[in-house]
């Protein structure tokens, strides 16, 4: 999709997999998946296979450099960025160590709910989300969801974007 569009565009990429846009001039910054969030201060960067924080990455899209290169911003994908909000969450000790789910879950969605608006209202870019969707069934039917953690974030995502888009393909004999 980020090929199609005739502007500049950046993906920031949740995953490690950008080997589709080999020998194309779209952009990627890779989020790094051991320390999605902030980063030691004694982190090293390989510089042959750069990662960044979540946070370094909004600060350089803030920065008029980026403003003037770039109109679009995808993010791949929503489904990535749950499943390492959710383990970094684990990580913490008082999260650990809570008996029930609240405190779990509860952060968790206050993280993808931030995050999510902080890139969605980035000025003046067009920010298009991707996320992964599975079947899930409802009484006899089947029925398209974000693959998403947590069926409360799932829910709320829902009224924070203006347009929401299924990308399928579909074979047909002719």
């Amino acid at each position: 999709l980020a090929i199609t569009i005739p502007l500049n565009s950046i993906i920031i990429s949740m995953e490690s997999g950008v080997a589709c846009l080999a020998g194309t001039d779209i952009d990627t910054i890779v989020i790094d998946p051991s320390h999605p969030f902030k980063r030691p201060d004694n982190h090293e960067v390989d510089p042959k296979n750069p990662t960044y924080a979540i946070t370094e990455v909004f600060l350089k899209l803030v920065t008029p450099e980026f403003k003037k290169k770039y109109q679009v911003i995808f993010i791949d994908s929503l489904t990535e960025m749950s499943q390492l909000i959710l383990a970094d969450l684990k990580k913490d000790p008082v999260i650990a160590a809570s008996k029930n789910g609240y405190e779990l879950w509860g952060k968790y969605k206050e993280r993808m709910m931030i995050i999510i608006k902080m890139f969605r209202d980035l000025s003046p870019y067009t920010v298009v989300f991707t996320c992964l969707t599975e079947k899930e069934k409802d009484g006899l039917d089947y029925f398209d969801v974000l693959n998403i953690e947590g069926s409360s974030v799932r829910s709320s995502i829902k009224a924070m974007f203006d347009v929401c888009l299924k990308y399928e393909i579909i074979e047909h004999e002719d």
